[in-house]
């Protein structure tokens, strides 16, 4: 075979391919209890920390290389779409604060989680990159090339979609003083004068003993209230169950190891292992709002994310289309 020089040699491949693994990530939580004028807090499990778990990731990625000076090494730049599952849990937690009413009357609005289990948020992480690469492959035999690859990861795009189960029970407690023999509303939590819009209370005031949840009659109860203006609610579902939270673009690294059998001089089979490591802020300042403050009212857990390092170890298979020159 006639010896080719490595000047007049160039190759250019356009691959693409399909990655499929786990990722892991340290995601950093605003506080999702920060009521103005609390009085007490009460949570079960690890506290009002959101749990988050990362899922199984996909992504697809189309990159065009070019050799440097021989076949050996080259450059690649692309485009890489990625997608990935995520859970996001709060426990069981009950909250008083001093709240204001429609009519500016002082009392202490208490919010629980009415699922017993918590909160829980399913999350569907998408991402856009453009990897920029060098490469190195050797063959190995006639038709066997091993190799790999490392660079940088521009983000484009991050952003995480959420839909949430929650349901809050929204109670209420009036407190009152005499002024001139009429009873007004007071912040004074030592008043024994007070109004307790509280379910428990109420159904034991109808006679009904203690169970797993309210009765029906205190349902209507507070239904009745609800329509009045009161802040009061059992059960309540927010009014946005879902929404999309975005992430500055950054950058990040990429490795493989891969290897690319030839089926012919055109088109090769590829396989190997991936890892990339990409940090990411929140495009905007995170939420500092409690997770719900007002009847139906919800700010996501993923809106108090600060920021998020990410790494993901995958599985790539895929193709390869080869231009040759000699």
């Amino acid at each position: 075979m006639q010896k080719v020089k490595s000047e007049n040699l160039w190759l250019s491949c356009f691959d693409g391919n399909f990655v499929i693994g786990a990722p892991t990530a340290s995601p950093s939580f605003g506080n999702v209890a920060n009521y103005s004028h609390i009085v007490s807090t009460s949570f079960s499990g690890s506290g009002l920390i959101p749990n988050y778990t990362a899922g199984p990731f996909f992504g697809v990625d189309i990159e065009a290389a070019h050799s440097i000076a021989t076949s050996d090494w080259s450059v690649l730049v692309g485009i890489l779409y990625s997608k990935e599952s995520e859970s996001v849990k709060l426990p069981a937690f009950s909250a008083e604060y001093l709240a204001h009413d429609a009519a500016n009357n002082p009392f202490y609005q208490i919010v629980t989680t009415a699922n017993p289990n918590g909160i829980t948020e399913k999350v569907a992480e998408t991402g856009l990159q453009v990897p920029l690469l060098l490469r190195y492959e050797h063959h190995v035999g006639r038709h066997l090339l091993i190799g790999g690859s490392g660079g940088v990861l521009l983000s484009l795009m991050e952003n995480r979609s959420y839909n949430t189960d929650a349901s809050f029970n929204y109670e209420a407690v009036y407190y009152y003083s005499a002024t001139n023999g009429i009873a007004q509303p007071t912040t004074d939590r030592s008043s024994k004068d007070a109004w307790y819009i509280v379910w428990n209370k109420v159904d034991s005031s109808l006679g009904f003993k203690p169970g797993n949840g309210p009765s029906q009659q205190t349902r209507s109860y507070f239904d009745s209230l609800a329509k009045r203006g009161y802040a009061v609610g059992l059960g309540v579902s927010p009014k946005t169950t879902s929404g999309t939270v975005a992430y500055k673009s950054s950058f990040g690294m990429l490795l493989r190891l891969q290897a690319a059998y030839e089926v012919n001089s055109r088109w090769s089979c590829l396989f190997g292992l991936s890892y990339s490591s990409v940090n990411f802020n929140y495009r905007n300042p995170p939420l500092s709002e409690p997770i719900s403050q007002t009847v139906g009212g919800y700010n996501a857990m993923v809106t108090s994310m600060k920021s998020s390092s990410q790494s993901r170890i995958g599985v790539t298979l895929g193709m390869r289309f080869t231009l040759r020159k000699y």
